[in-house]
């Protein structure tokens, strides 16, 4: 399943994806409130539109009839590596952008007025915020996209054929 031509493939729309979604991670960082955070969801459907071209993509190459298993197989091995990416993307923003996120927390008058993700020192919170929607946000919009455009996209469908009860079948 993987040549080198695949794999790259592969690799250039994850690619694609993950900085789609580190670009709205760069906009939520910039502000300090850290309460927009529809921003990050911006960035789960940015990188659900990168794993739509690649899926519509796959099945121009096949002339709109590859499998529809070796279809899904595929963009799911591009989501996840796009999640990957961007999870190390993410890490790698946030210690050049907040690299207070990495130290203790530190409790003063002015910091208690501040949101949680906003205190300095506090970034355990701001973290977590980041890594659940990098992980689960892009993970479960790819995944849908994944499973469901694939079946979407197949023009033939006659020679697909669904084993609703095997026992029955081999008889």
């Amino acid at each position: 399943m993987f040549t080198k031509h695949q794999a790259f493939l592969y690799l250039r729309y994850s690619i694609a994806a993950a900085i789609l979604y580190l670009i709205s991670v760069i906009v939520f960082l910039s502000t300090d409130a850290y309460s927009q955070t529809y921003v990050l969801y911006i960035g789960n459907t940015l990188f659900a539109v990168a794993i739509v071209f690649f899926v519509v993509n796959f099945a121009k190459k096949r002339h709109e009839n590859a499998n529809t298993r070796m279809a899904i197989k595929a963009s799911v091995i591009t989501t996840l590596a796009g999640v990957i990416l961007s999870v190390v993307g993410m890490f790698i923003i946030l210690a050049i952008m907040k690299p207070s996120g990495y130290s203790d927390v530190t409790n003063t008058a002015n910091e208690l007025a501040k949101p949680a993700p906003a205190l300095e020192g506090n970034g355990h919170a701001l973290m977590l915020i980041l890594v659940v929607d990098a992980i689960f946000g892009n993970l479960g919009t790819g995944i849908f996209i994944s499973m469901m455009l694939p079946n979407m996209l197949k023009s033939d469908q006659t020679g697909e054929t669904a084993v609703i009860n095997p026992v029955k079948s081999q008889r």
